[in-house]
């Protein structure tokens, strides 16, 4: 698997930021694709993400910091993944214009 997004570095951190849980997951590069090295998940309160909004930032850090903890992971460059309502991608079909 390519993923060109993603720099050179052997160990590449995905966090998904969802209205009820934080999920964290780690990949390691092998020869020609991605491995799982870390995985993880961790129960947000009620209201702390609410439709992708950040509602309390302090509880939302600890929690990651606390995952990132208990899965012994280091790195500090990561991904982030935040859905929700205000969080808008649409496909457009339009006609070719010269």
């Amino acid at each position: 698997m390519n993923l060109p997004f993603l720099s050179n570095e052997d160990l590449v951190v995905g966090i998904d930021i969802g209205s009820h849980a934080i999920k964290v997951c780690q990949l390691k590069r092998t020869d020609k694709a991605y491995a799982v090295v870390n995985l993880g998940s961790a129960t947000l309160p009620e209201g702390a993400v609410d439709d992708g909004t950040l509602n309390d930032a302090e509880i939302v850090g600890k929690t990651i910091a606390e995952l990132f903890k208990n899965l012994k992971i280091k790195k500090k460059k990561v991904g982030f993944s935040i859905s929700g309502y205000s969080v808008i991608v649409k496909k457009v079909n339009l006609a070719v214009m010269s």
